[in-house]
């Protein structure tokens, strides 16, 4: 990563703001929710089964001056075979990478670019410069910009630009000089997808899931993540209405940072102690139930062959292959149940020890 910028504005006890500071500390798993949505996008079913090795050699998405990449999953474990759905649930490198050499890793940058993490320049090349370790979450970001994209999939796939300051009043004047707790809002991710990460995102606070601790008391989703030697740990999640990073580590004496330990335990606790303060007096607002992914898949199918629909298949009961599907896909008995909801604020955590909040919109 970048060098740490010299701290402070040349006065003793300077402070910056480590929520907003370009680049502040790679993500790690938090990074693989910009993967899935990225997967959901193209159609890549929840359901889908991925090998679960213990390790995972790829040349798909090297860069230029690797021949081979080599992923290892947390811990050094195997975990046969599972669905892309269990996968994130267990946080597993290896599912993760070999979706990336399905998906692509450009063209996550470019999701990632596009759900507000500004440090990503959706016109690099990251396979040819980074490869596939992109994927699992080497390079650095904010943690405002988390908690802006994981924002967007709590407001089912609608994007607000973040601020640091929600409103300033006068007293002088009756409405406030600066008000930014409606902001305007961008569909920028389709809300089907948006629905199915969310539906596999609340598998992580759940028994089984990496941060199963930090359940609360009403509907939430999330991920957390842990980078090498655990220098940096994170989780950012989030409910319908709120979302929240937690970043803990220290940028410029990395082995100083005295929490070293997975993102599943203080910061996931973290959030959690943070997240019932902050949204109390809220409604608990449910996830919208996700419709099934085929519409997309059909929509790039279509797209694929250069615009023409072949439209529905037709299989006659009594022909051969008729009389309805084998094996069922059982995407297609989802429920669609509409859920209204306002738009999700967002707030980030950063911490040196010491957490405090920023939320906006």
């Amino acid at each position: 990563g970048n060098p740490p910028e010299t701290e402070g504005s040349g006065h003793d006890g300077g402070q910056v703001n480590l929520t907003t500071r370009q680049k502040w500390a790679q993500p790690g798993s938090t990074w693989k929710v910009l993967d899935l949505v990225t997967a959901l996008d193209k159609g890549v079913s929840p359901n889908r089964v991925f090998p679960a090795p213990a390790s995972y050699t790829t040349r798909k998405n090297c860069k230029t001056t690797d021949k081979t990449c080599y992923i290892r999953n947390y811990g050094g474990s195997a975990y046969g075979s599972m669905t892309l759905e269990q996968a994130t649930w267990k946080s597993v490198n290896t599912v993760y990478a070999a979706l990336a050499d399905e998906v692509g890793v450009n063209d996550i940058a470019k999701m990632a670019y596009k759900l507000g993490i500004t440090t990503i320049d959706p016109n690099y090349s990251y396979k040819t410069n980074v490869g596939t370790q992109f994927a699992l979450g080497n390079k650095e970001v904010l943690p405002l910009d988390m908690a802006a994209a994981y924002s967007v999939l709590a407001g089912r796939g609608q994007k607000a630009t973040p601020s640091t300051i929600r409103y300033i009043t006068s007293p002088t004047q009756a409405e406030p000089v600066l008000d930014n707790r409606n902001p305007k809002t961008e569909q920028v991710l389709d809300p089907v997808v948006a629905d199915n990460a969310n539906a596999i995102l609340e598998g992580v606070l759940k028994p089984g899931g990496t941060a199963s601790g930090a359940a609360l008391n009403r509907p939430a989703a999330g991920k957390t993540g842990t980078t090498d030697g655990q220098v940096f740990a994170w989780f950012v999640g989030y409910t319908p209405l709120l979302s929240t990073a937690v970043a803990m580590g220290d940028r410029a004496s990395p082995d100083n940072n005295p929490a070293r330990q997975d993102g599943g335990k203080l910061p996931a606790q973290t959030w959690a102690s943070y997240m019932r303060k902050a949204t109390e007096g809220q409604p608990k607002v449910t996830f919208s139930e996700p419709d099934a992914l085929k519409p997309i898949r059909d929509a790039l199918e279509v797209r694929a062959r250069g615009g023409i629909n072949l439209g529905p298949q037709s299989s006659p009961t009594g022909l051969p292959g008729g009389g309805g599907c084998s094996p069922c896909d059982a995407e297609l008995e989802a429920v669609v149940v509409e859920q209204a909801t306002t738009p999700a604020t967002a707030a980030t955590t950063t911490s040196q020890f010491d957490p405090g909040a920023v939320p906006f919109g």
